[in-house]
């Protein structure tokens, strides 16, 4: 038996759309030290400047005093911090208009201030996991030696894992020692756990 066990601290949704258009008004809105840009063209990294196209393919990259800024044209904003690598894999528009992006945090740390609507998607990858926006949202992902660190600072925040037992397991007892074991909520954040029994037989 494999259950989809889905930890809810809110919705942030994966779905699929279609390539669509790639006219997208994306750039550099904050440069400051070192930063370099390999925008595919087969001439590798350059020095980059205050309001640069960033298009789809696009390699961001700063260096030991190096902080960048993107600005996305529904107000959204990607900050990467010194030492950092961000992927633009996808900047299209889909078949309705919607704005469809996707961004691979190579290794560094990024923070995420989404605005974007709620046709739109906003999809940031990390090591083997993502995060995809269907709403306003403001966090930080952190990449260093493939281990990931995510930090909600406004928003609504949902992960799935998979976890497969045989029919005779009690997955119940398993979740319940698994989430006191876990470090405790604080604030006004609120968990939620739903279950999903799925069999592939």
């Amino acid at each position: 038996m494999l259950a989809a066990v889905t930890v809810l601290t809110g919705a942030l949704l994966v779905s699929s759309a279609s390539a669509g258009s790639k006219a997208r008004i994306v750039r550099l809105s904050d440069v400051q030290g070192s930063v370099q840009m390999d925008r595919g063209t087969g001439d590798g990294f350059d020095k980059t400047f205050l309001n640069m196209p960033v298009v789809e393919g696009s390699r961001l990259k700063t260096g030991d005093d190096g902080r960048a800024e993107v600005e996305f044209e529904d107000g959204s904003a990607l900050r990467v911090v010194p030492n950092s690598e961000v992927e633009f894999t996808r900047l299209s528009l889909g078949d309705d208009g919607q704005k469809l992006s996707t961004v691979q945090l190579v290794a560094g740390l990024a923070y995420v201030n989404y605005r974007g609507k709620s046709a739109d998607q906003f999809t940031l990858n990390f090591g083997h996991e993502s995060v995809t926006l269907s709403e306003a949202a403001h966090f930080r992902i952190g990449l260093r030696n493939n281990e990931a660190t995510l930090a909600v600072i406004k928003g609504r925040y949902r992960f799935r894992l998979l976890v497969k037992s045989l029919r005779n397991v009690d997955l119940s007892d398993y979740l319940r020692e698994w989430l006191a074991a876990a470090p405790k909520t604080k604030g006004n954040l609120k968990l939620e756990v739903d279950v999903d029994p799925q069999s592939f037989l």
